[in-house]
């Protein structure tokens, strides 16, 4: 008999070849039985939203397959048209990272079969089940051939609406590289598609996929294109570096309701502490971004910046959509979740108030300091009367009860986020959900027993309110991170002038805060300080601050010469976390690092050490981690050093010029050594070359350095 081959442009039709099994195929298959008479049964390999799939034979061939079915259940004419769907779709692409369809058919005139090539493999959610959170430059080998594939099935016109881990196949090549699968395009939408049922197949409306990976604008059943995929890669990624999805509920609408809601943490805050480096905190966060037009616009934009982190490079956050709002369905969605926003903001102040009420019967009108210079007080009746507090000066209100309220309902968007709250501060939205780890700065926020935060005006926030930094009062933000902000400039530093308690300032990769600017942190109590790969001032500039002793976290990278900084700090007590890299640091520097006696982490990464300078380490009694990436440093000298450093428990150090006995002798130092390769654990970047890492328990907290 010839086999039926799949003609994505045939119209729906059945095979009168497969009548022959409809007996066998009226309920579910099992194991030994046939399928179309060509394919026998050999096991059940799971069940699905959509159907269950089989491993089954082709007889003819003698070759194993996959073959999916439809659940009985699900057999319906809109379901018949889905599941062609995803036939044509999916014999559409032709990638190594897409699994192939090969056959397609009907049996008992309503149930339908689709055959692809069958794997021998895991998929990423056992192997995240059976081994937790997943090192970073393996993830990112992986998610590199997931964009690959969804990039070229977008190039397609297909959007698959439901990536998920279960849904990507880890093949094992060769230790330890995977070769990756998409699979399951069951739910796929033809983007492009002309027919006369695309639109009834995909129309405005429709709500699929798996609640746990689904993106705002999915949950609404509004238009979507590949933005979404891109949502649940991001949801996927977040998952896989943590062991957990970005959002969890007790039933699928209160997920699909935090997806559209709730702010993410950070993968940081995610894994109790484990850093990662800035890059990927960005990409993932800005996968995940509510609003599709700031996320990554196409897949090729993702691919770009997994290849930049995976070569060590930094990522260019500065490349923003601006993608019109004209027309925008997801424009449309937002409004109907501001109406309903505010009216459950009427609710929940009502029942916040009446509930802080001291007797039930009591009536009594609370006054709120309003920031007004004259110190005018406002009732809540006056502040609240309309959807949003109406504010002067500052975004909050002060009660006298040490609880404040924030109003960010102004912005479009959000205006950044807030995070490092004081463990007994309590913080709940407008709709009284108790809030935690990093809560974006948008609708009304109300924290109790209030405590200094750090704030992050995000990436685009400084566009909207360059001032945005003069509107919080001066006793409310601890820590200011403007991580790769492009706007970011003197006048930002300027609006933050009056700010009495910071203790926290990250720069990172700031190009526009010149030393004027500088000058306003010189005042604060600062105990971190991130300046890494700031271009606006000098070392020199940095060294001017006196509070410079007291720091307890610095990371300063991509100067010329950080001499000057360390002249300033020399004997410190209270420096523990050290991240250096100049152009040519000489001996003085060294001598220098080795007068700081609790220092307990010292990451010293592509910096040319002199040779034999390392040596003056050796009065770093304290030290737990020490980085010596890709610094040239001779096998002896590392062995010398590590010996008399009795805390040391973290080594890592390049040793792709190191001949193998010398590598021998270095793991035979220091036995519990484990040998890694091509990844630097402390920074997060990729290097050439090997490392040797001590097995280290979980990192103490660390400010963004």
């Amino acid at each position: 008999m010839q086999d039926d081959k799949l003609n994505p442009n045939a119209p729906f039709t059945r095979s009168s070849s497969m009548t022959g099994a409809a007996d066998q195929f009226s309920s579910q298959p099992v194991v030994g039985s046939f399928i179309a008479e060509k394919y026998k049964v050999l096991e059940l390999l799971g069940r699905g939203g959509m159907g269950s799939v089989y491993k089954v034979e082709q007889v003819y061939l003698h070759k194993t397959l996959a073959l999916k079915t439809l659940d009985a259940a699900q057999v319906g004419n809109q379901a018949l048209r889905r599941f062609q769907t995803e036939a044509k779709a999916a014999s559409m692409l032709e990638h190594p990272n897409l699994v192939k369809v090969l056959d397609f058919g009907i049996v008992n005139e309503s149930q339908p079969y689709l055959v692809m090539d069958y794997f021998a493999g895991v998929t990423l959610k056992q192997r995240i089940v059976d081994f937790g959170p997943m090192p970073v430059p393996e993830a990112i080998e992986i998610f590199i051939q997931a964009a690959e594939g969804l990039a070229y099935a977008h190039e397609k016109g297909v959007v698959h609406r439901d990536v998920k881990p279960s849904n990507i196949m880890l093949l094992r090549q060769r230790e330890p590289e995977f070769l990756v699968k998409i699979l399951d395009f069951g739910l796929a939408k033809l983007i492009y598609d002309n027919s006369e049922d695309a639109p009834t197949l995909t129309r405005t409306g429709d709500i699929f996929g798996t609640p746990q990976y689904m993106s705002p604008e999915q949950c609404l059943g509004v238009a979507i294109d590949q933005r979404t995929d891109l949502y649940s890669l991001g949801c996927v990624m977040f998952e896989t570096l943590t062991a957990t999805p970005p959002f969890m509920g007790d039933s699928p609408l209160s997920m699909m309701m935090k997806h559209q809601t709730e702010s993410p943490q950070s993968l940081k805050e995610a894994t109790l502490g484990r850093e990662f480096s800035v890059a990927v905190e960005y990409m993932v966060a800005k996968l995940l971004a509510k609003d599709p037009r700031m996320r990554y616009q196409n897949a090729q934009a993702l691919l770009h910046d997994l290849r930049r982190i995976k070569a060590g490079q930094s990522i260019d956050p500065a490349h923003r959509s601006t993608a019109s709002d004209k027309g925008s369905n997801w424009q449309v969605a937002a409004i109907k979740l501001a109406i309903f926003g505010f009216m459950s903001l009427c609710l929940l102040v009502a029942a916040f108030w009446m509930g802080r009420s001291s007797a039930p019967t009591e009536t009594r009108t609370v006054q709120l300091r309003s920031g007004t210079e004259d110190g005018n007080l406002q009732s809540v009746d006056q502040l609240l009367s309309d959807k949003h507090l109406k504010l002067p000066q500052y975004l909050s209100a002060v009660l006298p009860d040490d609880t404040r309220i924030f109003n960010f309902t102004k912005a479009e968007g959000d205006l950044g986020s807030l995070r490092d709250f004081d463990p007994e501060t309590k913080v709940f939205n407008e709709q009284g959900t108790e809030l935690h780890g990093r809560v974006a700065a948008k609708g009304t926020i109300i924290i109790q027993h209030f405590h200094p935060f750090l704030y992050y005006p995000g990436l685009v926030t400084l566009d909207q309110a360059p001032d945005v930094l003069a509107h919080f009062r001066p006793d409310e933000i601890r820590g200011i991170d403007l991580t790769n902000n492009c706007d970011a400039d003197d006048k930002t530093m300027f609006s933050a002038k009056n700010y009495k308690n910071v203790n926290v300032l990250i720069l990172f990769g700031l190009n526009k805060v010149t030393p004027k600017g500088l000058q306003v942190a010189d005042h604060w109590p600062l105990t971190t300080l991130d300046a890494d790969g700031a271009k606006g001032f000098l070392a020199a500039d940095i060294a001017q601050f006196d509070s410079l002793p007291q720091l307890e976290r610095l990371r300063i990278k991509a100067f010329k010469n950080i001499n000057p900084v360390l002249r300033k700090m020399k004997n410190s007590t209270a420096l523990k976390y050290l991240r250096v890299r100049m152009d040519d640091p000489d001996e003085e520097c060294m001598q220098l690092i080795a007068t700081m006696p609790n220092l307990q982490l010292l990451d010293l990464s592509s910096n040319k050490l002199e040779p034999g300078s390392i040596k003056y380490l050796k009065s770093l009694k304290n030290l737990r981690e020490l980085c010596l990436q890709d610094t040239h440093s001779r096998c002896a000298d590392v062995i010398d050093l590590a010996n008399n450093l009795p805390k040391l428990r973290t080594l890592e150090v390049s040793v792709d010029t190191w001949r193998p006995e010398e590598i021998a002798r270095l793991k035979a130092a220091l036995p519990l050594c484990r040998l890694y390769k091509e990844y630097d654990n402390i920074s997060g970047d990729e290097v050439p070359g090997n490392c040797i890492q001590n097995p280290r328990p979980n990192e103490p907290p660390d400010d963004g350095v």
